[in-house]
């Protein structure tokens, strides 16, 4: 339920009461007694995610001290629990973060210590479309932008907008700036426009980010006064202004 509300309306909502959850009620039952190790392996596992969705919640909102400190009782968590799967999953979460962070090094590390190839339970977020996002970022970075532009409008496509509300923002902040950089402009604020318009009720330090690069992006060109430049700019700015 927690992750889901995260999907759906970003880390800043909600993760005041997952990490109360956590310290309070889970910590409790962490110290108590146990009908036998399996059982006592399954609260730790189920511990872990909980500690790994508190950091990766931080992460989304900007807070990346907080987020290393919860990505590092989780994978302890994970490794009392023997629950390599999930010290995996959480291993590729610093990794992103590193990437975050500029640290590709670190990133590339982490990546390779993940352990095996039997996933978590909770992976249910990784589909097609994300598939096709990590593979846009990569290749936008490549200075592949044609080829980025159409992974990015496959993630669109493909992704469960409903659910996956953040992410799917997020990519068409990604893909607006793709498109700006190979000069359609205008195409561009359309795809941002859309972006801004499932932003709605998103508390997160990446769909800032995007709303933040849009007017970035735009900067050169807003003395022109295309129109769809300027409502762009100006709701981009709303935006910022209502979720500072």
């Amino acid at each position: 339920m927690f992750s889901r509300i995260d999907q759906r309306h970003g880390g800043g909502h909600a993760r005041t009461a997952v990490v109360q959850y956590l310290t309070t009620d889970v910590s409790r039952y962490l110290g108590g007694r146990f009908l036998d190790d399996q059982v006592r392996r399954g609260m730790y596992s189920a511990a872990s995610e909980l500690a790994y969705l508190s950091g990766w919640m931080a992460c989304d909102n900007g807070e990346h001290p907080i987020t290393q400190r919860y990505f590092t009782i989780a994978v302890s968590l994970a490794a009392e629990a023997d629950d390599a799967p999930m010290a995996g999953h959480v291993l590729r979460a610093m990794a992103h973060q590193a990437v975050e962070l500029g640290h590709p090094t670190e990133a590339l590390n982490l990546a390779a210590a993940s352990p095996g190839d039997v996933e978590p339970g909770r992976v249910f977020f990784f589909s097609e479309a994300s598939l096709a996002h990590e593979t846009a970022c990569v290749l936008r970075d490549s200075g592949d932008l044609e080829g980025a532009r159409r992974e990015f409008r496959r993630s669109v496509r493909t992704r469960k907008a409903s659910s996956f509300t953040r992410t799917h923002a997020v990519t068409l902040g990604y893909l607006g700036s793709v498109q700006a950089r190979q000069g359609a402009i205008e195409e561009a604020c359309g795809t941002w426009s859309r972006a801004l318009d499932i932003m709605d009720g998103v508390h997160s330090a990446r769909a800032r980010r995007t709303a933040a690069d849009m007017r970035r992006a735009l900067s050169p060109v807003r003395v022109r006064g295309i129109p769809a430049v300027m409502d762009l700019d100006r709701r981009a700015a709303a935006f910022l202004a209502q979720t500072a």
